[in-house]
């Protein structure tokens, strides 16, 4: 389910016809996409392969996607291959261009948020994120259930790939990923190493403390985000390091004095200090945004979780003294069980 080109989203204006129809004319006929197609047909049932569990022999239902035209894209590894080289003959394929190359560097490029601003090349541009690494790898991965799939490309030195396993298993889909990037970067050049600066010692006071996530993709679990993503911020002499709340330790050096990448060797920055203090002190990274809380707060908030974690384990104790003795007769005139059984059964 790896959408079209965002820029086609805005080429013509509205007719009376489906985006989608549109679509499969103008893009996957001229891309050589002779399977892609958005609709459920029994032409493209005919050829849909089976999908699985993460175990790799449990069945899986077909999900057609209803969120056309973010997914459900049905197309064969071949199809998609020329998918990437249209990429990498930046909006060519067949040597007739589709789109121009200023409109895939666009795609390519995140610039409304805070990290935009501030200089961060990497992140989410339209429907097209970079994957920074030794490299900054660009493309757009997806899944349904039961299938994985990962569309990357390296537009620079020429080279990409898509692949797409028919399992939900996703160590699997991990390996496999990382095989292919290591066997595509084996032979090129090794890409120079962003300098690094003298730490921003002067924002020490202004940035360091405790921070979460304020950004989180699904609204659903914004507050097992918010607690889960939890991060103290240290100002270091060449750097940051963020404290996770699992006791993880990410160590940055500086790239600017507001810019930071890994010490390992990444390709651009990933970190950005953000000097709008419109909403608050933010550090945008990872694809999510970051506001400080006082640290009051985030030891309220881990101090409530433990507690509530603690009071959790505490119904299910409880119910070792209580139950027997409901067994045993011993709670006759004890009335309104319900409240003791409910969060057991929770």
């Amino acid at each position: 389910n790896v959408g079209p080109p965002a820029a086609a989203y805005a080429i013509e204006p509205v007719t009376g016809r489906r985006f989608e129809d549109y679509v499969e004319e103008n893009w996957f006929k001229p891309l050589g996409m002779k399977t892609a197609s958005y609709f459920d047909t029994p032409d493209v049932e005919s050829r849909l392969t089976k999908l699985y569990r993460s175990d790799g022999k449990t069945p899986f239902p077909y999900w057609h996607i209803l969120l056309r035209p973010a997914g459900s894209i049905n197309a064969s590894a071949a199809d998609m291959a020329n998918y990437v080289q249209f990429y990498l003959n930046r909006g060519a394929y067949g040597g007739v261009e589709l789109l121009p190359p200023a409109a895939i560097e666009r795609m390519e490029t995140s610039t409304t948020t805070y990290g935009a601003r501030e200089g961060l090349k990497t992140g989410y541009g339209l429907s097209n994120y970079s994957t920074v690494r030794a490299r900054i790898f660009h493309g757009h991965n997806g899944g349904v259930s039961g299938g994985l799939t990962e569309l990357a490309y390296l537009p620079d030195d020429g080279v990409g790939f898509v692949f797409m396993i028919n399992s939900g298993s996703q160590q699997a889909f991990t390996q496999i990923d990382r095989l292919i990037r290591s066997y595509l970067t084996e032979t090129l050049p090794k890409p120079a190493v962003l300098p690094v600066v003298p730490g921003p010692a002067k924002l020490a006071g202004e940035y360091a403390g405790w921070y979460e996530p304020i950004t989180p993709r699904p609204e659903l679990i914004r507050s097992f985000s918010r607690l889960g993503g939890l991060t103290k911020l240290s100002v270091l002499p060449n750097g940051l390091s963020l404290r996770l709340l699992n006791g993880r330790s990410l160590d940055y050096v500086a790239v600017t004095d507001r810019l930071f990448r890994r010490p390992t060797g990444e390709a651009a920055p990933t970190i950005a200090l953000i000097a709008d203090k419109s909403e608050g002190t933010l550090v945008e990274g990872g694809g999510l945004t970051f506001r400080r809380i006082p640290s009051w707060m985030a030891w309220l908030e881990i101090t409530f979780t433990v507690v509530a974690g603690l009071l959790i384990l505490g119904s299910v104790a409880f119910a070792l003294v209580w139950v027997p003795r409901k067994l045993l007769g011993r709670m006759r005139t004890v009335e309104c069980l319900s409240v003791r059984a409910m969060p057991v059964l929770a």
